[in-house]
């Protein structure tokens, strides 16, 4: 993810579609932190990806490693502050389309929500 200026104006819905597959894990765990900070309270998150990964130049990305961004970013905020997993979606590719491993493939969505 690019870098955001840190006087950027929080925002109502921030969406990452098709892209956290091509960062490395450590970038995309502060990639979703500075998601989720730029987001309004009482904003929204989402975060759709491949699952596992599809092409040679992607990351499989764990289950668990936005659940760890939301545990983090939760633990450094203030006690009224956070951010909340309001729903997580597996969906079938019913394309036909195979992930490298030669599993089947699927689109993980995520929809979360910035604490008013």
């Amino acid at each position: 993810m690019g870098e955001a200026s840190d006087t950027a104006a929080p925002f109502d819905v921030i969406t990452s579609v098709g892209v956290l597959q091509y960062v490395d894990e450590e970038s995309r765990a502060s990639s979703l932190s500075k998601m989720f900070s730029m987001a309004v309270r009482g904003g929204f998150v989402e975060v759709q990806y491949p699952t596992p990964a599809s092409r040679e130049h992607q990351f499989t990305i764990k289950h668990n490693e936005i659940e760890k961004a939301v545990e983090a970013f939760n633990q450094a905020a203030t006690p009224n502050d956070g951010i909340d997993i309001i729903m997580d979606k597996l969906v079938p590719d019913f394309s036909g389309r195979k992930a490298l491993d030669g599993s089947d493939l699927s689109f993980r969505t995520v929809i979360l929500k910035r604490r008013p």
